[in-house]
This record gives structure tokens, C-alpha cells and sequence, in this order.
């Protein structure tokens, strides 16, 4: 029987190198949570404009992680910005990583041996998909760049993520990266649910990191947040979040901004200045 990979699983096994350590870098969780909504859209179970995951058809995957994410969206009933849905799979990203590793071992890709993960497969294809010549997903994405082949429609949604989310180094040298700069974002921009999703990842993973490098004035920064969303409501008379600034609205890209700019500076004492998209302190 012929098994398929899933976005998110391939995703996963970006980040596993040749002895069986994984990177320690947060931005991958973000692309990691944005690889599960991708394959979503693909299976039909979402459906997304530039700024929000819609319920679509409420059907079972082959996979419990995607069917769990299937249930929430459609139990909620309504569309959500897709930072929401981001934030959401973030924050619950250690059962995400146990369920995609049961997964993959299931599938015969990975063993786990003290608390390593090891792969299984060669450099030429994975080896439980017999019968065919699907290759390992740091081969094709870098044949991919490196040349004028038409893409498979899941490897463009590979590149967005990587692309979007600035982790192309997961995959190239730095000069291989400035060499092919151009075709990475072209073959980015050639996925229109890719975009959506993944333009997204940018702003949340700088959020993301912000926190790590920042620690307790990253912690407080959403509640910094809350008090000048508070604060700037009163002023401009506004009731509803939905009719703030973008600039103060969470889950937006530049309200991911915003939330950096406060956890760098520890203050809400800034303003921003809406034509030249640049904050200022005060």
C-alpha cells in the first residue's frame, strides 16, 4: 500500500539533521504550525483569503493531528484570522511534535532512540513508499531551485514557508541562497494559499523570537498590549478591536510587529506613523 507524507511531516523532517538532532530554533515551530494549516487548504478542509482560515468541508483526513485541527476549525463555525489559527497550533506545539513523530514512525521514516530522532531513509527517495521515486524533501526543494523544472504544487508550499518565514538557510548556503534569491521568491509567490498562510509566519516568528531573546520583558509584553489597546480605544472613541489601527490589532502582521517593538523597548510610551510604517518612541 502506497503511503503519503504530509506537509507538516515533511516539514518536520526539515529539521532533523544526519545524527538525529533537531534544530533549536522557534521560527521552525511557526512554519511548523503553518505547514499543518497548508495541508488543510490542500485536502479541501479550509479555505483561506489573505487574511483568514474559513471552514470548508468538514471530512476526515488520514492523519489524527490534521483531523484534530479539522474538528476545532469547524467547531468554531466562523472564519478566523490566520494568526489565530497559528497562535492556536503554537501554543499547543509539544502534542503537534509527539503526533507527527508517531506518525513518521509509523510510516517507517524516523526512529526514536533516546530521545533522538533518527532517519531512516536514504538520500535518494523514502524507502516505505514503495514502488516509487518520491525523494527526500531537502533533495527536491533544492533541485527544485536549482532549476527550471515545473514544481510540484506541495514543494512550492515547501519553499513559501521556508521563504516567507527567512529559514532558507535550513536548506541552502548563504551564497547559494543570494544566488537563487530571485527563484525562491518567485516560486513562493506561484502558491496563493502559500502566500496567505505564510505571509503571515514572518511577523509571528519575529514575535516568537522576540520572546526567547527578551525573556521576562517578552513575557510582559502582551499585557503591555492589552493596556495601550485599552489606552488608544478611549482615545479615538473606538468600541470594537476590530475597528483599531491595524498597527494595534493582535494577530495581524504588523500587530506582531507592534508586539515586538514593545517587548524590545519595554514601554508603550511610542506612537507609530501609518505612511512610512516606522514606530517611534515618545
Amino acid at each position: 500500500m502506497k503511503l503519503s507524507i504530509t506537509v507538516p511531516e515533511e516539514v518536520f523532517l526539515l529539521s532533523i539533521d544526519s545524527e538525529g538532532q533537531q534544530l533549536d530554533l522557534k521560527e521552525f515551530d511557526v512554519v511548523l504550525a503553518g505547514a499543518i494549516l497548508m495541508e488543510l487548504a490542500l485536502q479541501n478542509c479550509i479555505d483561506t483569503d489573505f487574511d483568514y482560515i474559513i471552514p470548508d468541508k468538514n471530512i476526515s483526513t488520514n492523519h489524527p493531528l490534521l483531523n484534530k485541527y479539522v474538528k476545532d476549525i469547524h467547531n468554531i463555525g466562523q472564519k478566523k484570522p490566520i494568526s489565530f489559527w497559528i497562535h492556536r497550533i503554537l501554543d499547543e506545539m509539544g502534542e503537534v511534535k509527539t503526533s507527527i513523530i508517531s506518525g513518521l514512525v509509523d510510516k517507517g521514516m524516523i526512529k526514536v532512540e533516546n530521545e533522538r530522532v533518527l532517519l531512516l531513509f536514504t538520500s535518494k527517495k523514502y524507502p516505505i513508499l514503495r514502488n516509487s521515486q518520491v525523494k527526500e524533501v531537502k533533495i527536491r526543494i533544492r533541485e527544485l531551485v536549482f532549476s527550471d523544472t515545473i514544481p510540484d504544487f506541495r514543494d512550492l508550499v515547501i519553499v513559501s514557508l521556508i521563504h516567507y518565514a527567512e529559514i532558507t538557510f535550513v536548506l541552502f548556503t548563504e551564497e547559494e541562497a543570494n544566488q537563487y534569491r530571485e527563484r525562491i521568491a518567485q516560486l513562493a509567490k506561484m502558491d496563493l494559499i502559500g502566500q496567505a498562510i505564510a505571509s503571515n509566519l514572518s511577523g509571528i516568528a519575529m514575535s516568537v523570537k522576540a520572546r526567547e531573546r527578551l525573556g521576562k520583558n517578552a513575557e510582559n509584553a502582551d499585557e503591555k498590549f492589552d493596556t495601550l489597546i485599552a489606552r488608544k480605544k478611549e482615545e479615538l472613541g473606538i468600541a470594537d478591536n476590530e475597528n483599531l489601527p491595524v498597527w494595534l490589532q493582535k494577530g495581524t502582521p504588523q500587530g506582531h510587529k507592534t508586539l515586538e517593538f514593545i517587548a524590545v523597548h519595554d514601554t508603550i510610551a511610542f506612537d507609530f506613523n501609518t505612511k512610512t510604517k516606522d514606530y517611534f518612541l515618545l
